[in-house]
């Protein structure tokens, strides 16, 4: 249950790949798929050294680890994000108890915001795929930073389009990268990792949910 959001929070913000639709398998897939093809040593144990950060710093990554010639960094991120949209249109579904917390926190009478790393013709296909739109006051992609997490920017630009303080902010997230760009933005963070993760990594996140269902409304109200 979460406990711990304290009065002076004034607005949510909703990670979502990962924290709200189900599509962080589908990054994996299309990142392991595309970059082996290239010669990356990459696999679904080290991909994880970049979940939650935008996907041209994730082709970036590996391209310094594992330099390749061709094709270009952009057609390979062209590549990728063709699979990941095609997965969207076709399978994606929310993931438990997100449509549920978004609502309720709205209810509540928080204002709300998507940031993701992903860019934002695909936050917009997920926020029509989970049905949540009516729900979601402002919609931010780390597209828009110079750099995306684990650097705070992405945050910080959320809460000035909502017109709140950072410290006014409650985030979730379900990445190691998501927990310290939240941190750094001096924000309250919750955190919801995938299932079979190594929990002391989110030793920086303010609480641990094991999924959305655990999530309480009451406890923001106390």
């Amino acid at each position: 249950m979460l406990y711990l959001l304290a009065n002076m929070i004034k607005a949510v913000i909703f990670d979502m790949d990962g924290t709200l639709i189900d599509t962080e398998p589908i990054w994996v897939e299309a990142e392991v798929h595309v970059l082996s093809e290239l010669g990356v040593s990459i696999n679904h144990s080290n991909v994880t050294e970049t979940t939650g950060m935008r996907i041209d710093q994730v082709v970036k990554y590996w391209h310094n680890k594992h330099p390749w010639s061709s094709p270009t960094i952009q057609d390979v991120v062209a590549k990728i994000l063709e699979q990941v949209e095609k997965y969207i249109i076709d399978h994606a579904q929310a993931l438990p108890g997100a449509k549920e917390t978004v609502k309720l926190c709205k209810e509540a009478g928080y204002t709300l915001a998507v940031a993701s790393s992903s860019p934002k013709s695909l936050i917009d296909l997920d926020i029509e795929k989970l049905q949540i739109k009516r729900y979601i006051d402002v919609a931010h992609s780390g597209y828009d930073e110079i750099h995306g997490k684990p650097d705070p920017a992405t945050f910080l630009s959320t809460a000035r389009k909502l017109a709140v303080e950072p410290e006014e902010c409650a985030v979730f997230e379900d990445s190691i990268n998501g927990v310290t760009a939240a941190k750094r933005a001096g924000m309250f963070c919750v955190a919801v990792p995938p299932k079979n993760v190594d929990l002391k990594k989110y030793h920086e996140a303010d609480v641990i949910l094991g999924s959305l269902l655990d999530f309480d409304i009451e406890s923001i109200k106390e």
